[in-house]
């Protein structure tokens, strides 16, 4: 598998629910975030520690999510994402809302076993739900 030959979600989920069934976890994000409206046609650069992960263009309604990590890293939610996911907490910091996290969700580590289990080895690229390898 090549970067430019991702695996699509449908697939990488088909491949992984037998393993993610047997295996993940639940966990919840501990840290607080800062959130402010995005501007429509906003580009965010979200870059990590790794590098730039991803760009997107933010739509009317949408909401710019900055992670209080090294990297600081920005991403854009949609207001409906952003309410199931946070809460505000009535703080602010240089005009970002402060919110903590009111979610679960289920993870998976992807060991060397559980990828042959797969039929993959690392690395592997798929496609992320807003279009990008």
């Amino acid at each position: 598998m090549t970067k430019t030959d991702p695996i699509s979600q449908e697939v990488l989920i088909r491949i992984f629910e037998p393993i993610f069934q047997r295996f993940a976890v639940l966990a919840r994000k501990t840290a607080t975030v800062l959130v402010r409206p995005a501007n429509a046609d906003e580009r965010v650069a979200t870059i990590t520690s790794d590098g730039l992960e991803t760009m997107n263009t933010a739509a009317q309604g949408d909401f710019i999510v900055k992670n209080r990590t090294k990297a600081a890293e920005e991403y854009v939610l949609t207001q409906k994402l952003l309410e199931e996911r946070y809460q505000p907490t009535g703080q602010q910091e240089d005009g970002w809302d402060e919110m903590r996290p009111s979610s679960e969700t289920q993870v998976l580590e992807l060991t060397a076993e559980r990828l042959q289990e797969a039929g993959l080895s690392a690395p592997f690229y798929f496609m992320a739900r807003w279009n990008e390898a």
